[in-house]
């Protein structure tokens, strides 16, 4: 497989445009690391619930890490502790999708004791309070998740610019 790296321009005349800077063959483990690119990609463009996840074994920890902190989830386990979180978390974001306080509140309590015990939220509550521990739940996610995204695209701001075709 070959790879086209290439420098963007940095607003200096004599580095007009995009310019290839290498082309490269890549070993097997280069077609690894570009297939793993590939998943988390698909993986940040689609809801958690829509992921292969079949797929998530060809990651490497460290990379599940990372989706595990983008959830909003604990990171740190064994790889299929982590696939085991990251699957739980998105069985119960699927189930919370679009629903409000209110709208939990008219379901069966059973659900909302099954899917609270799979986050670890008190399910000895009346309806009201795990529907709310629920949404509590989500809510914490989603900041952490975009707490996450937001240090991650301040850090990349201040890496030089590199663009890798493959």
């Amino acid at each position: 497989m070959i790879a086209f790296l290439f420098n963007q321009s940095d607003g200096n005349e004599n580095t007009p445009g995009i310019a290839p800077i290498k082309i490269i063959t890549l070993s097997s483990s280069s077609k690894k690391i570009m297939q793993s690119k590939v998943i988390l990609k698909k993986c940040l463009h689609t809801p958690p619930w829509e992921w292969e996840w079949e797929n998530l074994n060809n990651l490497k920890s460290e990379e599940i890490a990372g989706l595990c902190k983008i959830m909003g989830i604990p990171h740190s386990g064994t790889k299929n502790e982590k696939i085991e979180r990251l699957k739980t978390a998105s069985d119960v974001r699927h189930f919370l999708h679009n629903q409000s306080l209110e709208s939990l509140q008219k379901l069966p309590k059973k659900l909302l004791v099954e899917n609270a015990k799979k986050v670890g939220k008190a399910s000895y509550l009346n309806k009201y309070g795990i529907a709310a521990a629920l949404i509590n739940w989500r809510s914490e996610c989603q900041r952490k998740g975009k707490e996450v995204v937001r240090q991650s695209r301040e850090y990349a701001k201040t890496q030089p610019k590199q663009l890798s075709l493959f």
